[in-house]
């Protein structure tokens, strides 16, 4: 499924996971180096997405490998009317804290999202949930708004946490870590400024995760985690430059990787609230005059495939009407005086 411009979920990684410096009486723990710093983990934050890409969050619903959408923490979703959804919350699943997940608790985890998360509330404004029972919800937003089962499999809008847990944390760091409110195979024990420990969560509602732990290892310079990742100090390095797929290409002690299931990417928006870009016919023609060929091929070391439209073809939605045309795109400009 590799298609046009789009972000693939790139990584360095060495041919088999080694031992790390994990919490005593571990043995197979998973060690990452990563760009970013994770500074909050306060759900209700910009960043906290990386609660779900590191295994300690989870989504009430998720993409398979053929971009479609299906249950994970909900049983069952379904669209009441134009505005009313109704969810069921899979029966047994426990949070890290021993609580289990209730149709109470998810409410109050995504009415604390709307309240107070500026991601969820982009998505959905003045959407709210109510209890119906021990296991069922009702999400209800302001106006029809097909996207809600999007936003529902969406690591930005609603990983679903202990509430009570988190507010009694109060924000403190060491408290959210010790509130473990979470529903997935990782919890969080450690976290300063130059790294992140998870370990294994052994009663985790899909089994007992294979790892011990992972190692989450803040490294800003990108030369630097993928010289650990060779020096055998790291097993997964993220976010390499795209010209470390020829650098690696005849190497034994990494492998550049591409997720084949990718479906978002670099992109390009315009403020149309601005001058020039407030202009139907400038945008029209920024459009045209790119060499999404070149783009891919050459700026982006052919790693990414040629752009045909804004969505991945691999969508069934998706429209191919992205292309070059320098000579269409000089006219719209002249239109435009």
């Amino acid at each position: 499924m590799k298609r046009f411009l789009t972000a693939f979920f790139l990584a360095v990684a060495f041919a088999a996971c080694q031992p790390a410096d994990a919490p005593e009486g571990n043995g197979k723990t998973l060690r990452v180096v990563t760009s970013y710093k994770i500074q909050n983990l306060e759900p209700t934050k910009a960043a906290h997405y990386f609660l779900v890409e590191f295994g300690a969050a989870e989504t009430l619903l998720l993409l398979d490998e053929n971009s479609n959408l299906k249950p994970h923490l909900l049983e069952s979703y379904n669209q009441i009317d134009s505005l009313n959804w109704r969810l069921i919350v899979r029966p047994n699943i426990k949070f890290q804290n021993g609580n289990f997940l209730t149709a109470q608790k998810l409410a109050d985890a995504m009415n604390r999202q709307f309240a107070e998360s500026p991601a969820t509330k982009a998505v959905l404004p003045d959407a709210s949930v109510k209890v119906i029972n021990e296991r069922e919800v009702v999400l209800t937003t302001k106006t029809p708004d097909p996207n809600v089962p999007a936003a529902l499999a969406d690591e930005a809008v609603f990983p679903v946490y202990d509430a009570d847990a988190v507010k009694a944390a109060n924000g403190d760091t060491a408290k959210l870590i010790a509130a473990k409110s979470y529903t997935g195979a990782f919890q969080i024990v450690g976290l300063d400024d130059r790294e992140m420990i998870l370990e294994r969560f052994d009663d985790y509602w899909q089994g007992k995760p294979a790892l011990d732990a992972v190692s989450v290892k803040f490294v800003p310079d990108a030369q630097a985690r993928i010289l650990a990742v060779q020096s055998g100090e790291a097993d997964l390095a993220l976010y390499p430059p795209t010209e470390t797929k020829r650098m690696l290409a005849n190497q034994q002690n990494a492998f550049f990787i591409q997720s084949e299931n990718a479906n978002g990417g670099p992109r390009l928006f315009f403020n149309v609230r601005r001058s020039p870009s407030d202009e139907t016919n400038v945008r029209r023609a920024a459009g045209l005059g790119i060499n999404y060929e070149v783009l891919a091929e050459n700026v982006m070391d052919g790693v990414y495939e040629t752009a045909t439209g804004f969505y991945p073809p691999s969508f069934a939605w998706a429209i191919q009407n992205q292309k070059t045309d320098v000579e269409a795109a000089k006219r719209l400009l002249e239109e435009g005086g």
